[in-house]
């Protein structure tokens, strides 16, 4: 063990700003920063991926999974090295990774990340309902193991609308030696009600067969038959293989979670949102940019409205110099309105563009989309 202590990982990563050490009163926990291929470079790192020490002792008390990686992401998981292989097949969960030790009489649960956090809680909600299921836990971290669990539920979703909140076993593996050993406790599991993914048997082409007109599922875990019983630093070959359905759907999921409101606004006067939104099945996250966006739409259209009517009215007056007058008083009204309701100044160039065009039936809508777009880029717009 003397390849997993404390010295050994702070010598690994000293000066490595893609790894993490957090600390509380009980324990050290070690993960990663980014998710890159490049920086596991050494079978010591591949470990750091939420690995607990308790802080007094100095003992690993919780071992989760080791990084492993998609299908042609790593040398190990190219395609063409997988082909003569067969696999055990496990449904991959888009939920959330939760562990546990039991230290100091008390079991305690992790994240990745964190000691104590919202998802925690959610697991504990769990378990206390479930008495086999604490027990189980309970009876394996005594006995030197970590029961690694997928949190699903509505609460957390991700992409894939779960209706119920469950914790569902994918590994079971051995702190001392880093065996995974899931299938060694299938019948104590299957004794407890405890839930596990689905289990396939498959060799690659069958996987990629079965997940390719599948919906509502993330993917397969691939585990080696023939090498999942080795030990650190020989880790067993665990492939990561997303349903082309994911795929499509976690991207448009995750370019909305991340893109920024003025782009969504683009997308809006481009027409665009629905190909985004279509894609989503996160409802809560769509109302959340929905509100977001909200505010600027509802802008627009306050212009747009506004600067119509003016556009309408020029037409009573006969002469080029009583409208221009009649347009120059009505957009001073108009940015007294704007200044009032959203407390902003706006630029009268805009505004005064935007009749001309409308006069003379440009795609003014558009373009004035675009213009409030930019401002908003800039940092000169917020509602």
């Amino acid at each position: 063990m003397s390849d997993l202590g404390l010295p050994e990982i702070e010598k690994e990563i000293e000066n490595n700003k893609y790894f993490k050490k957090v600390e509380n009163d009980l324990f050290i926990k070690y993960y990663y920063r980014a998710n890159l291929p490049s920086i596991f470079d050494s079978p010591l790192k591949r470990e750091l991926r939420g690995i607990t020490f308790s802080k007094k002792e100095k003992d690993l008390v919780a071992r989760p999974y080791h990084k492993f990686f998609n299908i042609n992401e790593h040398e190990e998981t190219k395609e063409d090295n997988l082909n003569n292989k067969n696999f055990i097949a496990r449904e991959k969960l888009d939920g959330s990774l939760i562990y546990f030790c039991f230290y100091k009489n008390k079991l305690h649960a992790f994240t990745q990340r964190r000691f104590e956090n919202e998802y925690t809680q959610k697991a504990w909600e769990i378990i206390n309902k479930n008495k086999k299921l604490l027990k189980f836990i309970e009876n394996l971290t005594q006995k030197g193991y970590t029961p690694l669990f997928e949190l699903i539920s509505p609460d957390f979703q991700i992409v894939i609308p779960y209706k119920e909140d469950k914790l569902i076993l994918t590994e079971i593996r051995e702190n001392k030696t880093g065996k995974y050993v899931l299938e060694n406790f299938e019948n104590e599991i299957k004794e407890n009600n405890i839930l596990l993914p689905k289990k396939y048997f498959f060799n690659l082409k069958e996987a990629k067969d079965f997940l390719e007109n599948k919906d509502n599922i993330e993917g397969l875990v691939l585990k080696d038959i023939n090498s999942y019983k080795n030990t650190y630093p020989n880790f067993p070959l665990f492939v990561k293989l997303k349903s082309p359905w994911y795929l499509e759907k976690h991207y448009a999921t995750s370019y909305l979670s991340n893109i920024p409101v003025h782009k969504l606004f683009l997308n809006y006067i481009q027409n665009k949102l629905d190909d985004i939104f279509s894609n989503v099945l996160n409802s809560s996250l769509k109302e959340k940019k929905l509100k977001e966006l909200k505010p600027y739409v509802e802008f627009f259209e306050f212009l747009l409205e506004n600067l119509e009517k003016i556009s309408k009215n020029i037409e009573k007056f006969e002469n080029w110099k009583e409208k221009k007058s009649f347009i120059d008083k009505a957009l001073e009204d108009l940015l007294k309105k704007i200044e009032k309701k959203y407390k902003i100044t706006f630029p009268k160039e805009i505004l005064l563009e935007t009749v001309y065009a409308i006069i003379n039936k440009s795609n003014y809508e558009e373009n004035l989309g675009l213009k409030i777009y930019s401002l908003m880029k800039k940092g000169k717009l917020k509602l």
